[in-house]
């Protein structure tokens, strides 16, 4: 008996160290919500966003009838969680130029936007050249970040007959 006594509290420290820790020993089931998921710690969701893993514009262009523009954005494989963006065109003294777009661009992954321009956008941009800016602006939680990319827009010429 002397010798069974003094080989259990071995193994009671043991799995009370298992337990503590997290990890699945004997008693893994109160030992998990203890330790509390090591694996989920070390996840992609738990990387800080920076700028550095905001969606980046492409490449961008106008239809032939200045109407409206395709932007294509692409998240850095890097990014913490999906890129949740939103995009809006500008032109002149920030003159809104389309309606705003969202879209979640999954990491590592591209999506092209279309923008469809406001009248008054495409009948300035149709009389002369001009500056249309796009802005994609990336939200991960609170943390918001943009990026803007100018782009120029050639005079719209007329068809030859």
């Amino acid at each position: 008996m002397a010798t069974e006594a003094a080989a259990s509290p071995a193994p009671a420290l043991r799995t009370a160290a298992n337990g503590a820790n997290g990890t699945n020993g004997a008693n893994g089931a109160s030992g998990g919500g203890a330790g509390g998921g090591g694996a989920g710690a070390a996840g992609p969701a738990a990387r800080a966003a920076t700028a550095a893993h905001r969606a980046r514009i492409v490449h961008a262009a106008v239809n032939r009838k200045q109407t409206g523009a395709k932007i294509r954005i692409a998240c850095p494989k890097a990014a913490p969680t999906t890129c949740f963006t939103s995009t809006s065109a500008t032109y002149g003294a920030k003159v809104r130029a389309a309606a705003g777009k969202r879209a979640n661009v999954r990491r590592g992954r591209s999506q092209v936007v279309s923008l469809k321009l406001v009248r008054k956008a495409h009948t300035s941009l149709a009389k002369r050249r001009g500056k249309l800016t796009f802005t994609v602006a990336t939200q991960f939680g609170t943390k918001r970040f943009t990026v803007s990319k100018g782009f120029t827009v050639k005079k719209l010429r007329k068809a030859r007959h």
